[in-house]
């Protein structure tokens, strides 16, 4: 039972499952979003974000994405107050919810990464998460305005960029390792490989300090070098400091090869997206 312990953790200890679970948190229960390749026409609405315990580990190879509650929504109308939209799929007075991955809501919002044909499932997963970003993924407002005949119907207003609104609405503290090192690389205009390498090499305190927190301010949260998925990082409430001020150390920002000169945010020129 140890050995097996053992193997599990060690095949989720790894920046590349933080990553994709720092991906995962950054959709909300209940909120919309929509991909710059499907246009204005198809959003998508999060129901449920959350794990459940008990699942086996996956097979070698294998994908391994926890699962989201989603339905595709359809614009219908331009209104003064947003856009108007209603469910691609279901019946009258029902919302059909589908499982799916980030894996497989990258691939419906029209990316597929170039792969050989002997890639595994978790590596064409990998490439999805890693690429997310990319999607011009943007979080709106929305309020139900559906009546009897199709309850449903929401408006969307208030477009915004939900890794923004996901940290910069959280204290810090209740930021897991990755969001944090997410946090130092769009600050400081870093690599993928210089977060990556400052989630493996880093405390959760340490990456605080980088931020100019005293050391201890994560006021006893948990941090054993992984982001768990079993719940959604930054659960606490209230509106934090953002991204921060405070210079990181070199040695912390830049643990692989100096420290970026990007603008604030780093979109995709330096690894940031």
């Amino acid at each position: 039972m140890k050995e097996a312990a053992g193997k599990r953790k060690d095949a989720t200890h790894t920046p590349q499952v933080a990553w994709g679970n720092y991906v995962r948190f950054l959709f909300q229960p209940h909120s919309f979003y929509s991909f710059s390749k499907l246009g204005p026409v198809k959003y998508l609405r999060v129901a449920e974000n959350k794990s459940l315990p008990g699942r086996d580990q996956p097979a070698e190879g294998s994908a391994m994405g926890r699962f989201l509650m989603v339905a595709w929504f359809e614009k219908k109308e331009q209104a003064l107050q947003g856009i108007v939209v209603s469910p691609v799929a279901g019946g009258a007075g029902e919302l059909e919810l589908m499982p799916s991955s980030i894996a497989e809501i990258s691939r419906a919002a029209g990316f597929h990464p170039p792969v050989g044909p002997e890639a595994t499932e978790r590596e064409v997963e990998l490439l999805h998460e890693q690429a997310f970003l990319q999607h011009g993924v943007l979080l709106y407002t929305s309020e139900r305005v559906g009546d009897s005949s199709n309850p449903w119907s929401f408006v969307l207003s208030e477009p915004r960029d939900p890794e923004d609104d996901f940290i910069e609405t959280r204290p810090q503290h209740a930021l897991t390792k990755m969001g944090l090192a997410r946090s130092l690389q769009v600050r400081d205009g870093l690599t993928d490989k210089q977060r990556d390498d400052m989630w493996s090499k880093l405390s959760k305190d340490e990456l605080l300090v980088a931020f100019g927190h005293e050391p201890g301010v994560g006021e006893g949260a948990r941090d054993d070098g992984n982001d768990h998925d079993d719940e959604a990082p930054g659960a606490a409430q209230g509106r934090g400091r953002g991204r921060g001020r405070a210079r990181a150390p070199a040695a912390a920002a830049a643990p692989a090869g100096g420290r970026g000169r990007g603008p604030r945010r780093a979109r995709g020129r330096r690894g940031g997206r």
